[in-house]
């Protein structure tokens, strides 16, 4: 398995450290706020959050998966909302409002299926385990203006997979 943080951070300025320099925003909570001497507008969100759930599905699409399991499921809000730990996802459309949910903080898990792991971590972070080549996921991920950095995510370990492979 090959692991890749994916995120809207240009790897460019990062500190010796890999902490992120540039003060951007990180959240959708973020929305309404000023950064950097501008106020972050609900649309400049969704065009970030659409490309995010676009490359998400071309990655999906591309692993071959048919399904994708959530695990560890956290509901972080007190909105009733219709996932569960263990809960099959079979389309899209449903991985991609999952995961939405996710950026957004309403909720947290961990997506699980054949040759593919998601998730989605603090500041705006996206994490995948596949066993595609670093050069095709940073193709996928320029081609939705997001940038790929081969690291491991804090929160997979490959036990983890391969206790939940199905």
């Amino acid at each position: 398995m090959n692991c890749y943080r994916i995120s809207k951070y240009d790897p460019r300025y990062r500190d010796e450290n890999g902490k992120y320099i540039v003060d951007d925003w990180t959240s959708f909570s973020d929305v309404n706020q000023e950064i950097l001497g501008a106020i972050l507008s609900i649309k400049e969100y969704e065009t970030t959050e659409i490309n995010y759930l676009t490359l998400l599905n071309k990655i999906f699409i591309q692993s071959g998966c048919k399904r994708l399991r959530i695990v560890e499921y956290e509901n972080a809000s007190n909105n009733s909302l219709p996932w569960y730990d263990g809960q099959m996802l079979n389309t899209n459309e449903e991985i991609a409002l999952f995961a939405k949910d996710c950026l957004r903080e309403l909720c947290w898990g961990k997506l699980v299926g054949k040759r593919l792991f998601i998730h989605f971590g603090y500041d705006y972070y996206m994490y995948v385990a596949t066993q595609e080549h670093l050069e095709k996921i940073q193709s996928l991920t320029k081609e939705n203006g997001l940038y790929c950095e081969k690291i491991m995510s804090p929160y997979f370990q490959a036990k983890d997979f391969f206790r939940y492979y199905f």
